[in-house]
């Protein structure tokens, strides 16, 4: 067989290996989102339930897992299907996850759902303090993290919403606000490729300016500095500035 060929074929093995193993995490997430969407399915009908939200946020789009509109306040939930040992802090870019001595990043789960309760605070026209910021962790993951927002497992979900009882919202201001929401829905069968496409080239853009030692964050110059857990990336315009990344 030409080399030609053989080149061909490892390529598209390649793709193939690729394609499956990004559907395999899509598939991961999805299965945790649609456990959580049955969990918000069983509360009573003052709670209004978003499942999978697209909106627009400037230019671009963002996705929310799952908005639950309600007299108590508005929460916005985040999903994570993880297993092993997550670990981070607040104000850290990334948490850890350890899977039997191995590494990994993943981005800060709430600060990812902090840009969430921002796009819905202008959408409703709100202050944060009547928002409930949730991080559910549904897979097998055990969490440690140093954060105000609630960072949960699955079975402690419905806990959590039955413990807002304070009422925030009128029965009209909700309503106004389920209204505004769905009105702003972005809806359709490629919202879902776009809103990938912009993801990657925001992380390809972050990428690009950490490689010449540039905060993405507020254009500063990252240093090398020394933590509690070993060495890391940070901002030399920290503390105005608390960008981090792992070496």
């Amino acid at each position: 067989m030409e080399p030609i060929v053989y080149i061909l074929l490892f390529g598209a093995m390649l793709f193939l290996i690729i394609r499956a193993f990004r559907a395999t995490n899509m598939w991961k997430g999805a299965y945790a989102e649609n456990k959580v969407a049955r969990q918000l399915a069983r509360l009573p009908k003052e709670y209004y339930v978003f499942n999978n939200v697209y909106i627009r946020k400037g230019n671009q789009s963002i996705q929310i897992d799952h908005v639950v509109i309600s007299r108590y306040g508005v929460f916005v939930i985040e999903t994570k299907n993880y297993k092993g040992w997550v670990y981070g802090s607040a104000n850290a870019e990334h948490w850890t996850q350890n899977i039997y001595g191995h590494k990994y990043q993943l981005y800060n789960p709430t600060r990812q759902n902090a840009s969430h309760v921002s796009a819905l605070c202008n959408l409703f026209n709100i202050t944060r303090e009547k928002t409930i910021p949730i991080i559910v962790f549904a897979g097998s993951a055990t969490v440690h993290c140093s954060t105000d927002c609630h960072v949960i497992y699955l079975n402690q979900l419905r806990r959590v919403i039955d413990r807002h009882k304070n009422i925030q919202f009128s029965d009209e201001q909700v309503i106004q606000m389920t209204g505004k929401l769905s009105d702003a829905l972005v809806t359709g069968k490629k919202r879902k490729h776009k809103h990938v496409n912009e993801v990657r080239q925001k992380i390809a853009e972050k990428e690009r300016l950490e490689a010449k030692g540039i905060c993405p964050r507020c254009h500063g110059q990252l240093v090398l500095r020394k933590g509690q857990y070993g060495q890391f990336i940070g901002c030399s315009n920290y503390p105005n500035c608390k960008y981090t990344a792992h070496i």
